[in-house]
């Protein structure tokens, strides 16, 4: 199917996908804390024409012990119409921070209903 021109808006809107699931898969061989998943949008400062990068909406995990898979929801109601994308972040009990970002939104409407982070010692592996 080929969409192209204004339909595409209306197709998203239509879709009936007002959340995506975040499930992370913790193959560090340690404990992760703070993990949290953020929508990261662009968005206007007030009374100027200048917009700033910021987090719209976010989920949290807490900590995740080794070898736990755990899953949170992220809602289209909470974030600006704008594009965007996913950020993970967390910390090991050393305090390296893993961090990466993932994903995208178009128009405050997600494109997809869910995404996989299998978080390793080295790698963030995405699916």
């Amino acid at each position: 199917m080929l969409v192209t021109g204004c339909g595409t808006l209306d197709l998203l809107k239509d879709r009936k996908r007002d959340s995506v699931e975040i499930h992370v898969d913790n193959q560090t061989g340690g404990t992760l804390s703070n993990v949290t998943i953020y929508v990261v949008q662009s968005v206007k400062r007030p009374n100027t024409t200048n917009y700033v990068v910021a987090h719209t909406d976010s989920t949290v995990l807490g900590d995740l012990a080794p070898g736990v898979r755990q899953k949170g929801t992220l809602y289209e109601k909470n974030i600006q119409g704008t594009d965007g994308s996913f950020e993970f972040s967390a910390l090991d009990s050393n305090g390296k921070k893993y961090s990466t970002k993932f994903g995208y939104l178009t128009n405050g409407a997600f494109l997809e209903f869910q995404h996989a982070l299998i978080v390793q010692k080295d790698t963030i592996l995405i699916k």
